[in-house]
């Protein structure tokens, strides 16, 4: 059974200092991420566990990872407000991706 990129992937501490972002998330979904990004439980077991698809799992674990990574920009980065022409500003938001897809896998390798 392939593990999922989320098992195991926060502590308690981390995922409690989330908790009062995912507000919007169900208890069933927050109970489920938590489940697998936690426990280390395997993805596959929780969907089947709350009666759903391993998708729909995946969707909130995703969500939840990136509101992880919301809050835990470096300190030095910086929110800009910029105005450009299109062309520039899709060089831009690449240029954004980029650093948070990086940031994402440096995160994965702390934990």
């Amino acid at each position: 059974m392939k593990k999922s990129g989320y098992q195991g992937i926060l502590t308690q501490e981390q995922y409690d200092a989330l908790l009062p972002t995912l507000a919007n998330f169900s208890e069933e979904r927050k109970q489920a991420c938590y489940l697998v990004m936690v426990k280390g439980m395997p993805a596959t077991e929780v969907a089947n566990q709350f009666s759903k698809t391993r998708q729909w799992l995946n969707d909130a674990l995703i969500k939840v990872y990136d509101k992880y990574v919301q809050v835990n920009y470096p300190s030095d980065w910086q929110t800009i407000t910029v105005r450009v022409p299109p062309h520039l500003a899709v060089i831009i938001r690449g240029m954004e991706q980029k650093a948070l897809d990086l940031l994402k896998q440096q995160l994965r390798k702390i934990n």
